[in-house]
């Protein structure tokens, strides 16, 4: 939305979707983003050259696509930098082939909460972020998962990356991007690297999105685990025996979030 004075009156989001060979989902996701009511959306999709019925399934979507392109890249990272060098707005947020927002007003009460929380006299959050729920084959699963506070971000990724709202404005000035050489967790590190120079974060008490469980950093927990711990030795200077010990930690939690679940659940929000 802009005025007549050029300026726009509320918080433009850019919502960024990587899509590859997603013709079953990405319907759901596009219509997701699409739904969203009393906000200011731009709809970024980015297209790794799918080969299926993506594109088809797209067409009824793309009067209201701001910014498409459809190419092959160098994969997920790739195309969500390209995301990133695309969007216009104060905020991103990554919304992939397969994710949805929680419900159709999560943007305008985001944007509330922002606006809420941001003086004429503060810089509005760097970074903001919200609870989240997992889906399993398009269908939402009912629990909520609570984000965590972001002083935990040493411990790993304190929200889904579906529920972080990254401010455009910081990083450009910082030329932050997702760094290519990861295959999993190259989004802890970009968090990490945003929380390094955010003057404030704001957690919002809202369920944001539901994200695809199926996705590669929930099936290659291993992979996700090492490069987590290079990005702490990358951004926070850990050294080898503080990631051994937060290596353990993390296998326990593993292990009882696998065989313990009501224990875990308990011990993880206390």
């Amino acid at each position: 939305m802009v005025c007549g004075n050029g300026e726009r009156n509320d918080l433009l989001f850019s919502v960024v979707t990587i899509v590859f060979n997603g013709e079953a989902e990405i319907e759901r996701t596009a219509a997701s983003v699409l739904s969203q009511s009393g906000a200011s959306v731009e709809f970024v999709v980015v297209d790794g050259g799918s080969t299926d019925g993506t594109l088809q399934r797209l067409d009824p979507f793309r009067q209201h696509i701001a910014k498409f392109v459809s190419e092959p890249d160098d994969g997920i990272f790739d195309a969500m930098n390209k995301g990133l060098r695309l969007a216009s707005g104060d905020y991103v947020i990554f919304i992939n082939c397969g994710d949805c927002f929680a419900s159709d007003d999560v943007l305008k009460r985001v944007a509330a909460e922002i606006q809420k929380n941001t003086t004429h006299s503060s810089e509005r959050p760097g970074l903001v972020y919200g609870h989240y729920c997992e889906s399993e084959v398009g269908r939402p699963l009912p629990h909520l998962i609570p984000c965590r506070h972001h002083r935990w971000a040493w411990y790993g990724m304190f929200a889904s990356h579906q529920s972080m709202f990254y401010d455009l404005n910081l990083i450009r000035r910082q030329n932050l991007k997702y760094d290519e050489t990861y295959k999993i967790a190259a989004d802890y590190k970009f968090t990490l690297q945003t929380l390094r120079h955010c003057r404030s974060v704001l957690a919002v008490d809202i369920c944001v999105s539901a994200f695809d469980i199926s996705g590669i950093s929930c099936t290659n927990p291993e992979q996700g685990l090492a490069e987590a711990n290079r990005a702490r030795s990358e951004v926070l200077g850990y050294g080898k025996l503080r990631l051994s010990a937060i290596t353990a930690l993390l296998r326990t939690a593993r292990w009882l979030r696998e065989n313990m679940k009501n224990f875990y659940s308990k011990l993880r929000y206390r």
